[in-house]
């Protein structure tokens, strides 16, 4: 048992923080600046960096991770 712990501990986490950076994904409720985002088949909280509202439907790419919220802005930028 002692060893099995011990060979999970050295192993690297699943979802780092920089996996997602530049990762490019669709608003599923709009961001005004807050709302959820699909990102690699999985539903995030997000924030638009600048403040700005981006509309259900459209696409964001990922600038940023805080914990579990996600810090994005649009392509077009």
């Amino acid at each position: 048992m002692v060893l099995g712990i011990s060979r999970i501990r050295r192993q690297e986490p699943v979802h780092g923080g920089a996996e997602f950076v530049n990762a490019v994904g669709f608003v599923v409720r709009e961001l005004n600046p807050g709302g959820l985002v699909k990102i690699k088949g999985e539903i995030w909280q997000a924030f638009v960096k600048d403040g700005h509202t981006i509309h259900e439907g459209e696409k964001v790419k990922v600038v940023e991770r805080r914990g579990l919220t996600l810090i994005v802005e649009s392509p077009k930028t």
